[in-house]
């Protein structure tokens, strides 16, 4: 593949700046119930509209995390010597729509509740997430890049899986009739098969790893709840994410000898 980058030009200088904006938006819209003094957070909203699928409180803190991989990623691209670089490119746009995205999210959410606008929302930002994945593993790019797509990808895996159980929860949607541990079970499966699927595709630690980190959450809150078939599917997810990543890395491995 040919991956000599045309020299910088003033759209490159417009994207560096977008990418920036869009991570400090998505850290300050968060913050928004706060200073504003809303009548409702996201954690009300999520308690309210709480089911089977809701991780436990702890996991949450993984966004300290995403949020530094997002602003070292903005600095990063923004380098004199970045400025060109074709996978910025390619995924900084991306970045940058998703990270707006979740912050237009955190500000519908405490406004409007958990509803199928904010799933539409939220699925969006999953599928440009994985968008960008793409490129970063067609290209194999690694590190600090990755990992501002890989782990954002991961946990937003998890929040779609969560936001469509309080979204069906709140709205009364249950076509099949199942109780409440069947429909997050049903959920968990496709997760397991979506989550796996990409693990083994990417081989990559990061968005296994904040996958992972969510669906232990899941089962975590299922134990102390002391609902066994939920805690149980949870924790074989967790493993069939895992597995479905040693098997794409062993393949990848092969296959470069």
């Amino acid at each position: 593949m040919n991956t000599q980058a045309a020299p910088a030009t003033p759209l490159d200088r417009v994207r560096v700046l977008v990418v920036i904006l869009a991570a400090i938006a998505q850290v300050a819209f968060g913050a928004a119930p706060f200073i504003f003094r809303w009548e409702s957070t996201i954690a009300d909203r999520s308690n309210a509209a709480a089911t089977a699928l809701t991780p436990a409180g702890y996991a949450f803190s993984i966004w300290s995390l995403l949020f530094a991989g997002g602003f070292a990623y903005s600095a990063l691209q923004a380098l004199p010597g970045r400025l060109d670089s074709p996978i910025h490119r390619r995924i900084g746009p991306l970045l940058a729509a998703a990270w707006l995205g979740n912050s237009a999210w955190e500000v519908w959410t405490p406004l409007r509740g958990f509803d199928w606008a904010g799933l539409a929302l939220i699925a969006s930002i999953l599928a440009t997430l994985l968008v960008a994945m793409g490129f970063t593993v067609r290209d194999r790019i690694g590190g600090l890049t990755a990992f501002a797509v890989h782990g954002l990808a991961g946990w937003v895996t998890v929040a779609t899986l969560a936001d469509a159980s309080m979204t069906g929860w709140a709205a009364g949607f249950n076509p099949s009739g199942l109780d409440s541990a069947e429909s997050a079970i049903l959920l968990l499966s496709i997760g397991a098969i979506l989550g796996g699927s990409i693990a083994a595709w990417s081989a990559s630690i990061s968005y296994t790893g904040a996958l992972a980190w969510g669906l232990y959450a899941v089962h975590v809150a299922s134990r102390e709840r002391g609902d066994d078939r939920v805690s149980q599917a949870a924790i074989i997810c967790v493993g069939v994410v895992a597995l479905g990543c040693v098997v794409g890395a062993t393949v990848r491995r092969r296959l470069s000898i």
